[in-house]
This record gives C-alpha cells, sequence and structure tokens, in this order.
C-alpha cells in the first residue's frame, strides 16, 4: 500500500487519512451553470447522438427516453430541464453527454426494498475533475438555486478562481426519479 501511495503522489509521502479526506468530482455543463458530481456517484460519461434515444411515449418531460447500456435499458433525464432550464437542445455536432450516475439503496416499490438505480444525465458538455476535501463543501443558500431545486444539492464549492460550482447529488435525482 505505501508503494502505490508514494507513486500516486511522487516522492512526497502524504499521510493515508489525509488522502481519504480528498474525494474526486468531474466538472460538466448544463446551460450556463457549471456543476459537479462526486465520482463514487458515477458510473461512466458516454458520448451519445439523438438516434441513440428511443422516446418513450406518455412519460414526462423530464425524461427523455431509454438508451442501451452494455445490454441494458437506462432512463435517460433532461437534467437541464430538471434544474428548471429550457428542454435539452443539441449541440452543433448533435452529440451530447450522458453521465451514467447510481443512487445507492434507492427504495424502489416497498419502502423495506432498496437497490442500486443507474440512470442518465443529458448534459451540455464534460470538462475537467477537482480534488478536494468534503469539508470544503458550502451550504446553498436560497439566491443560488431555486428552492424546488435545492433537495438536488449537496452544496457549492469555490473554486481556485472564485467560481461557484454546485455539487449535484445523484441519490437525490434518484429519489426524485422515483417519487
Amino acid at each position: 500500500m505505501l508503494d502505490l501511495l508514494t507513486e500516486l503522489r511522487g516522492s512526497q509521502l502524504v499521510p493515508e487519512r489525509e488522502l481519504e479526506r480528498t474525494e474526486r468530482y468531474l466538472q460538466f455543463q448544463v446551460e450556463d451553470l457549471s456543476l459537479l458530481m462526486p465520482l463514487q456517484q458515477l458510473r461512466e460519461v458516454l458520448p451519445v447522438s439523438p438516434e441513440r434515444i428511443l422516446p418513450v411515449p406518455d412519460m414526462s418531460p423530464l425524461l427523455l427516453g431509454l438508451i442501451s447500456w452494455r445490454s441494458e435499458a437506462i432512463w435517460l433525464l433532461d437534467l437541464p430541464l430538471l434544474l428548471g432550464g429550457s428542454p435539452f437542445r443539441r449541440n452543433e455536432q448533435g452529440r451530447a453527454s450522458v453521465l451514467l450516475a447510481e443512487g445507492q439503496d434507492v427504495a424502489v416499490s416497498a419502502p423495506s426494498s432498496k437497490q442500486s438505480l443507474i440512470f442518465g444525465l443529458l448534459v451540455d458538455s464534460v470538462q475537467t475533475l477537482f480534488a478536494f476535501p468534503p469539508e470544503r463543501i458550502l451550504p446553498l443558500s436560497l439566491e443560488v438555486v431555486k428552492p424546488a431545486q435545492k433537495h438536488l444539492f449537496q452544496g457549492y464549492y469555490l473554486s481556485e478562481a472564485g467560481q461557484p460550482l454546485l455539487i449535484l447529488d445523484a441519490q437525490a435525482i434518484a429519489q426524485t426519479l422515483l417519487a
């Protein structure tokens, strides 16, 4: 274990407890919002073209349809619409990115029945990774997000450049899908 830590951090030895406190987040863009999601809540990032999305009639406008991922049907959620924006629009290349997120221990049909739920979030673009300790997550105020969407976020992180980055919570989104 020590060899791996040394390799990851170069010649500096960093105490293991300090490494455990740092979490990694993926930054992505949805309309004019820069958002983060913990990597531990993500399964994969996929490019998707509109013809790969199978529309399902008579569903909520939040559900764009289904996509196939490793022989599984995955619900695709219109994240811009969920966050109070306009329905998703394709970029110039006709492609978008899908974040495959996972909600753990989600109550499915009966309160005692819990399982994992994998779903897709359609986003404009995927940008970079951030790593910081969870203590740097700041609480949201109602000026930042609408009250109806506040439960979808863990808080926000103030980047080194001073940009506030909202942190989405896949667990809360999964609960919203099943409500």
